[in-house]
């Protein structure tokens, strides 16, 4: 019988940001927690933090508004085909709500580039991509939105959140 073994290479992307009554500023950027792996399909680098800012009703908190930032994670496939994804677990890291994030809903999608033009368009879901050549790296923009159910609004304070950057 034989064995399959996958590898997997994983980054992790903070992004944070600071709900407050005082103007104008409402964002706060937050460093990365960067780990950096190693397999033979991919390494995985995060090269950026990414930032949230809210909306005036204080119901999203996005990288994709005015003032937000996405992260950036620089992608080395070894060979081959792969995937990549960028995934989040529904839970705040720090911040003045409950950190399995209740009436939340937390929605990352990623885009890739190589050498300035476009290799992939926004997207929600994995993607199999063919290696352009051993070891060519190319950028992966991450963004996240993250939005209260009808009713609700975050709480003032500091929140933080990680985005995981998969290859595989």
């Amino acid at each position: 019988m034989q064995s399959s073994i996958r590898s997997v290479a994983l980054a992790v992307v903070l992004a944070g940001t600071t709900l407050s009554n005082s103007a104008p500023a409402l964002a706060q950027s937050m460093p990365f927690t960067v780990t950096v792996g190693q397999s033979s399909s991919c390494t995985v680098v995060v090269n950026r933090n990414g930032t949230l800012v809210p909306n005036g009703a204080g119901t999203i908190l996005s990288s994709k508004l005015a003032g937000g930032l996405s992260g950036e994670a620089l992608v080395t496939p070894q060979n081959g085909i792969y995937t990549v994804s960028a995934n989040h677990y529904d839970v705040w890291r720090n911040g003045p709500e409950p950190l399995n994030a209740p009436n939340t809903t937390f929605q990352p999608s990623h885009s890739g580039t190589y050498r300035g033009r476009n290799l992939y368009g926004e997207r929600t879901t994995p993607i199999r991509l063919r290696a352009i050549r051993n070891r060519i790296a190319y950028l992966m923009d991450i963004d996240l939105v993250v939005t209260k159910d009808p009713g609700f609004s975050f709480a003032q304070g500091n929140y933080q959140t990680e985005v995981a950057v998969l290859c595989e």
